[in-house]
């Protein structure tokens, strides 16, 4: 990264500094998270972390408001455990994000003003809720129709990340796997 950012500071090459920080980012990951045995057997094998793939839940999305509407723009992830298949992804976000000054721009505006919480009551208030309207107990019914609420359905639970998730005081990352420290 050092040859990248010696570069950048001479020619000023925004794109080539985030290509390179998305390769080392996701090359970081590889070596310490997803070729890590443990990380293999108690994630990427399970059979939940499968039906996320299958079922296109790994999206990155940028909420931006045009004409008055909130709109989303992303991308979803497929095949997390290929590193080719996540630095792709890196740059199709880049270029989403960068490619369009007036999304930019909106995309901005939107983040500036709208505090994330990780609900989705974030982005469709209209449908979900981080309060949940439910009675404990109560018998599940379908409440979406054509991707939005039913009448006289309560909103869905969506609490807000801190509320569900306790902080968590990580170990120092390993050095990754065949990575060796002040080898030549």
């Amino acid at each position: 990264m050092e040859a990248v950012w010696n570069e950048f500071w001479q020619h000023h090459s925004a794109y080539l500094l985030t290509i390179a920080m998305i390769i080392n980012e996701q090359s970081y990951l590889e070596k310490r998270v997803v070729q890590n045995p443990r990380y293999q057997e108690k994630v990427m094998k399970t059979f939940e972390f499968k039906l996320q793939d299958y079922f296109s839940f790994n999206q990155i999305l940028f909420p931006y408001w045009q004409n008055g509407r909130l709109r989303l723009a992303g991308q979803t992830l497929h095949q997390f455990g290929s590193l080719h298949e996540r630095i792709m992804l890196g740059k199709r976000l880049y270029r989403i994000l960068f490619d369009d000054q007036e999304r930019l721009k909106q995309v901005e505006k939107w983040a500036g003003k709208k505090p994330h919480t990780g609900s989705r009551k974030d982005y469709w208030p209209h449908i979900f809720n981080d309060i949940h309207e439910g009675l404990p107990g109560e018998k599940y019914q379908i409440r979406l129709k054509s991707c939005k609420l039913r009448q006289g359905a309560k909103r869905i639970y969506s609490p807000a990340l801190e509320n569900v998730w306790r902080d968590v005081r990580h170990a120092k990352a390993s050095e990754g796997i065949g990575l060796k420290i002040g080898a030549s």
